[in-house]
């Protein structure tokens, strides 16, 4: 199986369907500040605290040193101990795109989250007279490790915004965290962001920020570059034969057993992507439960999420992928043609910047949309190129070239190809896979001629 379908689905389900339900988006025009009380005599706003700025996304916010801010679908963004997972902040601004009073905005996301903590329990909850804003106190219980936890949840806002904001810690520490986790939430405010510009690059459109560009390699796989070295961003496939592949003949494709993703990652994208080296896993993930979701029915994918160190470019940089490597049919495993297909996606920037840039690959996955009549026609190309194949009988001719290998190479890259030699010329498509024809013409507008040896 081709990685590009699967590639372009997988893109657009994690990717793309990013959770708008509510209107999500920065007020980006209007400076908003979340008030709250701090706690008596707990005063959180000392020396450790540093300024946290994402001019991508045009927000700034105040956290203690080494904290860590993470933006969602959804542009929920959550500040949180990266040594104890289970304290931290939330803040998601709204905007309404109808008249909602608060309470209601508030119930909604404590109905939302009750999906996650089935065990959710709102303590007290109080709305203040005019309307404005709306506060719950409540206690759950986190899922992985049966601890208690309690927490606060509030909504600011008018008839045009809203913004949601709260903080959680497990129970027996949130008298001792409480004033401190509502001095992150005071602190945020909202600010110009950089200038964006939408942009197309194969079937997709996506928003990049001013002076980043894109490189297409295929109409469903692509790279973002930064506006410095080491910042890269993308989709891509990669598809391979077993050796153990006994109709493949030597030296055609890629050739690699299968690899889970983890294997994949560490051990064989090192060789077969120029200027990536020495990966280092700094933490996996499973992919959640609601993405997985997303995945093209009957698909059977291993995915996982890596966050990675790694030297790119001779530069050591830092990113965070989401990998999937989809193993070969059994059935054509067993007559000879064992296919596997590897999918990656994410970004990565040099170590000292990365977190400078991480919001702007918020902004570039957030943004992405499937050109859907493109990638209809791009589908229909391809199916009548299949059906000229067939059509000349490239099956029934197998039996009769077993052992005619002919070798073919790309005049631009000087890439040598070697297939059964059963037509008169050959094309290289979008995707790097070799067609052949009969024909005196190659009937792929964006083919590529390849020559022979």
């Amino acid at each position: 199986m081709k990685a590009k379908g699967w590639l372009m689905l997988l893109v657009a389900a994690l990717a793309a369907a990013v959770w708008l339900g509510a209107g999500s988006g920065l007020t980006q025009s209007t400076e908003v500040r979340v008030t709250m009380a701090e706690k008596k005599g707990q005063p959180p706003m000392g020396k450790a605290m540093e300024t946290y700025t994402d001019k991508y996304n045009g927000f700034t916010l105040k956290r203690p040193k080494g904290w860590r801010v993470v933006m969602w679908p959804g542009d929920l963004i959550t500040v949180h101990d990266p040594s104890n997972q289970t304290t931290g902040a939330l803040i998601w601004p709204l905007h309404q795109k109808r008249e909602r009073p608060m309470e209601q905005l508030l119930n909604d996301f404590l109905s939302l989250a009750q999906v996650v903590y089935p065990d959710l329990k709102v303590l007290k909850q109080k709305t203040v007279p005019n309307g404005a804003v709306a506060a719950a106190t409540v206690r759950f219980t986190y899922p992985d490790t049966g601890e208690k936890a309690a927490g606060m949840v509030m909504v600011v806002g008018d008839k045009r915004w809203a913004i949601l904001s709260g903080y959680s810690a497990p129970e027996r520490l949130l008298s001792e965290k409480a004033g401190l986790l509502s001095s992150i939430l005071s602190s945020f405010k909202i600010i110009q962001p950089v200038p964006c510009r939408p942009t197309t690059v194969g079937v997709y459109m996506l928003v990049l920020p001013e002076g980043w560009r894109t490189e297409m390699l295929t109409p469903d796989m692509f790279t973002v570059r930064g506006d410095r070295p080491g910042i890269v961003a993308g989709a891509w496939g990669f598809n391979f034969y077993e050796p153990s592949a006994a109709l493949i003949p030597p030296g055609v494709g890629m050739q690699a057993p299968y690899m889970e993703p983890a294997a994949f990652f560490t051990q064989l994208l090192p060789r077969i992507v120029p200027g990536f080296s020495d990966p280092k896993v700094i933490a996996t993930y499973p992919l959640p439960e609601w993405e997985r979701q997303m995945l093209p029915a009957g698909v059977n994918m291993k995915c996982l999420i890596i966050e990675a160190l790694y030297t790119y470019e001779g530069i050591r940089s830092r990113g965070t992928f989401m990998v999937g490597t989809i193993p070969p049919d059994p059935l054509a495993r067993a007559t000879g043609v064992g296919a596997w297909t590897a999918l990656l996606m994410g970004a990565g920037a040099p170590m000292e910047i990365y977190e400078e840039v991480e919001g702007a690959f918020y902004l570039v996955f957030s943004t992405i949309r499937v050109n859907w009549a493109l990638k209809k026609r791009l589908d229909a190309l391809e199916m009548a190129i299949r059906e000229r194949e067939r059509d000349t009988g490239v099956w029934e001719r197998w039996s009769d070239t077993l052992g005619g290998v002919a070798t073919l190479y790309d005049p631009r890259t000087g890439r040598e190809y070697r297939v059964w030699d059963v037509f008169n010329q050959y094309w290289l498509d979008v995707t790097e896979w070799v067609h052949g024809t009969d024909e005196p013409f190659i009937p792929d507008p964006w083919g590529i001629p390849l020559e022979r040896k």
